[in-house]
């Protein structure tokens, strides 16, 4: 879960400051794998939360079934962390 998190974050480029933090997201999650409701917990900024909450929205989630068909919803916790890019090391021009 962690690499597709990864995969599909995406740093704010509109934040003034290069911040390093972590967002925490508390999401349910339905009886077919669907995250049904999602809300930050721990904010690192406005521009950090949305797009948290854009990356939790997107996963999918296999859940086993029960022996009497309950539809029950899962509450989970995610902690996402942002790191800005660093720089890309240009080589000088010979």
């Amino acid at each position: 879960m962690s690499a597709f998190v990864q995969a599909n974050l995406i740093y704010p480029v509109n934040a003034e400051i290069p911040i390093e933090g972590t967002v925490i997201v508390k999401y349910d999650v339905d009886h077919l794998g669907t995250v049904v409701d999602a809300r930050v917990i721990k904010s690192l900024g406005s521009n950090f939360d949305e797009e948290a909450l854009r990356v939790v929205r997107l996963l999918k989630f296999e859940v086993p079934k029960t022996p009497r068909k309950l539809k029950v919803i899962f509450h989970k916790d995610i902690h996402i962390h942002f790191k800005p890019n660093a720089a890309p090391v240009l080589s000088p021009a010979v």
